[in-house]
């Protein structure tokens, strides 16, 4: 988890990825797959042919996708069994993450509240409510700013949670509890 002193910007961090699909079932650019993956899976309509490849898989996997991929190859006939289970048990390991990370999310949001220290949850944790379905959508940490002069404070709630401070710098704090940042 990164917390954010309120006086500090946001950092921005854009990478795009380009590369085109190489002995797949499909002239698609992975770009292009994904676009229409995603687009069909939010309109419910039938999904196009993927580029079934370890690199389009990691690439998902990266651009934080795999909700919308497991439901591009659940119940397909034309996509082989093994790639089926990879995605899956992807998406598995996510929503247990995903469990833990709400719960605490609630526990530090309920403790901010009850120390009177007020917080403003960022990036992943709103975008995920935008979204149809909530596991097209996980959040791989949980990010807030608080006031920079309540720093001691909000370090020693997430300690008695049991989180522990891996890399304080001068704008950032970031603590972890197994798998949940």
């Amino acid at each position: 988890m990164k917390t954010n002193k309120s006086d500090s910007a946001p950092e921005q961090n854009a990478s795009t990825h380009t590369q085109k699909t190489e002995g797949a079932s499909s002239p698609v650019g992975y770009a292009d797959a994904l676009f229409s993956m995603v687009r069909a899976v939010l309109d419910g309509t039938e999904i196009p042919p993927l580029p079934l490849t370890q690199a389009f898989f990691d690439l998902c996997v990266k651009q934080q996708l795999t909700g919308f991929l497991y439901r591009a190859v659940q119940g397909r006939e034309d996509i082989p069994a093994e790639v089926t289970e990879r995605v899956r048990r992807r998406y598995t390991v996510l929503v247990g993450q995903q469990v833990q990370q709400d719960f605490y999310r609630g526990e530090i949001f309920a403790r901010l509240h009850a120390a009177g220290i007020p917080y403003l949850p960022l990036k992943g944790i709103c975008l995920r409510e935008l979204y149809p379905a909530s596991d097209l959508r996980f959040s791989c940490d949980i990010d807030f700013f608080y006031p920079k002069e309540r720093r001691g404070e909000v370090n020693r709630i997430l300690t008695d949670l049991g989180f522990c401070q891996e890399k304080p710098d001068a704008h950032n704090d970031s603590f972890s509890l197994g798998a949940v940042h």
